[in-house]
């Protein structure tokens, strides 16, 4: 919003407010009216009493259109300044305006109220003339039927009416210079306004941006602003976070304390801190707290970065390595076991394999009486069957060739 869309909006909230109580304010007067009226009837005063009223509720009813239909505009155009003036001139007119009446003061009142509708020193110091002219015009009305019914209500002097006629200027210059000074002052107000607006949005545009949750809070942990990543971290709205206790969202392991205590006499504290979720989610981060100090305020910035996934994958690869461990442990006892069946099976198995293999040797080499070509043929091919059933044993116990202690 520019400073002219501001400042008119201020005005015209200012504006409406003032209408409303004027509203009220006639209403209340013309109620009196009516009453004096009947308590204390005067067969001279019914006719002034009557158009003073009539005056108050007609303005009342232009000032309830102009509301009704949403034209505040017309509080501050010419036509609503002309109505009062014209309501005060007849409150003159009918009061008088000898040196009994301060009705003209109506008018110093009405300058003083103008302000509220205009800043402008140049307006309010027409607006100023425009009274005046209009205690002239009614102060030579009243002279014109006093002397048309040849009356004698001991007119005030030319000193007096000068004297009033003077003091109007007068507040009119005065609530012209205060006016200049308001305006101004409102003009330094909105800007500055404009500034600290500005100057918030870039702050909430660079928390924002921030990849990790930031919660900033006060001495007495109560949380005064948050970024995007903090609210979608946390899963709640940013009303929802801020004006609450910063303990809320964390996890006390009964060192928060000591946290503090360490965060006051270092002025940062950094380590690891378990967020809680709206339902009951734990993530855990890298968490960073520093205070700042301006006059005897503090205020806490704790920033993090979410470590979860880190640490849920180094659980995970902590369980991998103790079932991997327990794994191998298995296979070691596994290679045990089959290392001993083997072993025991060759043990069995070498003895009568020898023993056949011995028996093979001898008859080869006749030991035990002469072979004909087809026994000698088949005591190579059982001789044959033994070698290869060694190998194949020393195969199964990983012994290289040529090492076997099997017989030749």
């Amino acid at each position: 919003m520019s400073e002219n869309e501001e400042r008119t909006t201020y005005y015209s909230s200012m504006i409406r407010g003032i209408e409303r109580t004027a509203i009220v304010v006639r209403y209340v007067i013309a109620i009196m009216l009516g009453a004096l009226c009947l308590l204390l009837y005067a067969e001279h005063s019914v006719t002034h009493i009557i158009i003073a009223a009539a005056a108050l509720i007609s303005h009342n009813i232009f000032a309830h259109w102009a509301l009704a239909t949403g034209r505040e505009g017309f509080f501050a155009s010419f036509l609503n300044f002309a109505v009062y003036l014209i309501e005060i001139s007849v409150v003159v007119v009918l009061t008088g305006i000898d040196s009994h009446s301060p009705a003209f003061v109506l008018y110093i009142i009405f300058l003083v109220g103008f302000i509220s509708y205009r800043r402008n020193a140049r307006t309010i110091m027409l607006a100023s003339l425009a009274c005046s002219a209009s205690l002239g015009v009614a102060a030579l009305f009243i002279y014109s039927i006093e002397r048309i019914q040849h009356l004698d209500n001991h007119a005030e002097t030319p000193v007096e009416f000068l004297f009033k006629f003077s003091s109007i200027l007068i507040a009119g210059w005065f609530v012209a210079n205060v006016s200049q000074l308001l305006r101004a002052s409102e003009h330094r107000s909105i800007h500055q306004a404009q500034r600290l607006a500005a100057s918030e949005n870039s702050l909430r545009a660079i928390l924002n941006h921030a990849a990790g949750p930031i919660l900033v809070f006060d001495e007495r942990g109560i949380v005064i602003e948050v970024n995007d990543s903090a609210c979608a971290y946390l899963g709640r709205q940013r009303d929802g976070i801020v004006g609450q206790k910063i303990t809320n969202f964390l996890f006390d392991d009964g060192t928060m304390e000591e946290k503090y205590d360490e965060l006051i006499a270092m002025g940062e504290y950094q380590g690891k801190q378990v967020f809680v979720g709206p339902d009951g989610e734990e993530k855990t981060v890298n968490i960073v707290m520093r205070y700042f100090q301006s006059g005897d305020t503090k205020t806490y910035v704790a920033s993090g970065y979410d470590i979860t996934a880190q640490k849920e994958l180094q659980e995970a690869s902590r369980h991998a390595s103790l079932h991997l461990e327990r794994l191998n442990s298995e296979l070691r006892h596994v290679n045990e076991l089959r290392s001993g069946f083997i072993a025991g099976i060759s043990k069995k198995l070498r003895s009568p394999l020898s023993a056949s293999l011995g028996f093979c040797e001898m008859l080869l080499q006749e030991e035990l009486g002469d072979l004909t070509d087809e026994q000698r043929t088949a005591v190579t091919t059982c001789r044959r069957g033994v070698l290869r059933a060694f190998r194949v044993i020393d195969e199964a116990l990983n012994i290289p060739h040529g090492k076997s202690k099997r017989p030749r």
